[in-house]
């Protein structure tokens, strides 16, 4: 009853699969969605996207939650989708933003290399392409191929998960 320990914990991350498992034996423990999270650490959506001010982070990442979900291939998708404690809002000008350096190497990358990664990369560039309903005619994400072409889309990439 002295000591309280309050930390996350992943169960996807195989490199700590048995120490995982050791503390779900031995502690208490609470179940929190990443949903649950954005919803309870976003009650006012005043948190921004840098150089978009008219965007919610809140928004975006909700939208790009339900994307993750229709569209991850994976066994466990309540441990791919984001949280709200994913990427830390930055104060900037007295304003909370979430960075746009931390959208492109923290969100984008995950993205990427660990929840699309593989044969999976193409599901994300064709479902982006579905989902960009202000440009229908160009498949932008069809051609992207490297990590650095799909940063490049970052506008576009934005755009998508805000426009619902």
């Amino acid at each position: 009853d002295n000591l309280s320990i309050i930390c996350t914990m992943n169960t996807s991350d195989q490199t700590i699969f048995s120490l995982d498992k050791a503390f779900q034996r031995r502690f208490n423990k609470s179940f929190k969605t990443a949903q649950n999270s954005i919803n309870e650490y976003f009650k006012d959506d005043n948190i921004k996207i840098e150089k978009k001010e008219d965007i919610s982070w809140k928004s975006f990442l909700l939208n790009l939650n339900e994307f993750i979900v229709n569209h991850a291939e994976v066994e466990d998708v309540d441990n791919a989708t984001i949280g709200a404690f994913f990427v830390k809002p930055k104060d900037k000008d007295k304003v909370k933003v979430i960075l746009e350096e931390d959208i492109k190497y923290t969100v984008m990358y995950y993205l990427w290399y660990d929840l699309f990664s593989g044969y999976r990369r193409d599901t994300l560039k064709e479902e982006l392409d579905k989902l960009d309903k202000l440009d229908k005619l160009d498949n932008e994400f069809e051609n992207v191929n490297t990590f650095e072409q799909f940063v490049g889309k970052y506008n576009k990439f934005i755009t998508i998960f805000t426009q619902k």
